[in-house]
């Protein structure tokens, strides 16, 4: 399972390896090859998760409703990185799964959150065609699954609507229309998102639009969902009141999605957040926090000694590669980059972002020539 994950989350960024965002995302790549706890980690939440959905030779049926789950760390220790490795790693699965990676930024507005989801849908199997930052392909598919036909998907979306008024339901056919052509652009469901989710008037409305969307799906026979939802922590900067309304809003998500209003879906939701925020969940809500609909809890394991070693010399072979007039430090160089790399991190082993750049310092710098200069000539056996 690790050995395709790694090769998917890799596969993922070769094409932009020349971006920013490729490339700090390829560093972080090469740490969870290394840090055996967040490996076990990974693995273990893609098993709880396939076990839940019933799929990747699970041995059972999934579990109809929603189950919630929050992945802690500290600032800089890599859960980001983490819900993109399991985030590729779901998109490799068999059985169909529709998928959701998005990030609470800004003012972490429920309804803001509700439409990066719907943006972001994914479909297990199903080769990414992202326009204008809007993922088309589980909208196409979607089309085709109701045969490509104008008059069926029209159909299926008047009878699929619940409460909402008939004029989304035609605003969203036409936006599935539109994605079906040959010359795909997103206007229309873009156009969609931002009149019925993202400026909502109230956070049940945009849940209602979600739910909707998701019938379409269950429709046709897809009765997986997961949502994997970064930087759940930057509700904390809003104000209490707002926070709490947030928080309600995420509950009445779960529960909606626990019950027949989105038809029989297995969901698991995945929150990645501080353990300090999920801390204040628990005491500001305690119906959503921990032990309730936040069911589970775990953390990021810390960078121990011996995966700081083994980052450096992994890192030292990107330096490596297609260089061939590179000169190979010797055993001792490399000590000397793990000893000061080590004792930079002190009590802080769990802050990857740190480690990364002061790895990027001493290696830059040794391969750069400087640490040959000042480093002193090894001795000989002989030398006294």
């Amino acid at each position: 399972m690790l050995k395709s994950a790694i090769a998917n989350y890799a596969n993922a960024i070769k094409d932009t390896y020349a971006t920013p965002i490729a490339l700090d995302r390829l560093e972080p790549l090469v740490c969870m090859t290394v840090g055996a706890g967040r490996i076990k980690l990974v693995n273990d939440l893609y098993n709880r998760i396939c076990v839940s959905t019933g799929c990747a030779d699970a041995g059972k049926p999934p579990t109809f409703g929603m189950r919630m789950e929050a992945v802690t760390g500290e600032f800089g220790s890599g859960k980001s990185h983490i819900g993109y490795m399991l985030k590729q790693n779901l998109l490799s699965v068999d059985e169909e799964i529709l998928l959701a990676h998005v990030q609470i930024t800004g003012a972490a507005q429920f309804q803001a959150s509700i439409s990066g989801i719907l943006r972001a849908l994914q479909l297990s199997g199903q080769p990414s065609f992202c326009v204008n930052g809007v993922e088309l392909s589980a909208y196409r598919q979607l089309f085709q699954w109701y045969g490509g036909s104008q008059q069926q998907v029209f159909s299926a979306v008047q009878n699929l609507l619940g409460n909402l008024p008939e004029r989304a339901g035609r605003d969203f056919a036409h936006g599935i229309l539109n994605v079906s052509d040959a010359d795909a652009s997103a206007a229309a469901l873009q156009q969609f998102f931002d009149a019925w989710v993202t400026t909502a008037e109230t956070p049940r409305q945009a849940i209602e639009v979600l739910l909707f969307v998701l019938r379409l799906f269950v429709g046709v026979s897809v009765c997986r969902l997961v949502l994997i939802v970064d930087e759940f922590e930057a509700i904390q900067h809003l104000p209490p009141e707002e926070r709490r309304g947030i928080l309600q809003s995420f509950q009445d998500l779960h529960d909606s999605l626990s019950k027949q209003d989105a038809g029989s879906l297995s969901s698991y939701l995945v929150l990645f957040a501080t353990d300090d925020w999920i801390k204040q969940v628990d005491m500001m809500l305690p119906s959503f926090g921990s032990r309730n609909r936040l069911r589970r809890v775990t953390p990021i394991p810390d960078l121990g000694v011996m995966d700081i070693r083994a980052l450096v010399y992994k890192s030292l072979y990107f330096y490596m590669m297609g260089d061939a007039a590179a000169r190979l430090p010797t055993e001792e160089q490399m000590e000397a980059v793990c000893q000061k790399v080590i004792a930079n991190s002190g009590g802080k082993r769990y802050h990857l972002r740190s480690i990364q750049r002061d790895i990027h310092d001493e290696l830059e710098m040794l391969m750069s020539g400087a640490f040959y200069e000042s480093a002193p000539a090894p001795q000989r056996k002989d030398q006294p």
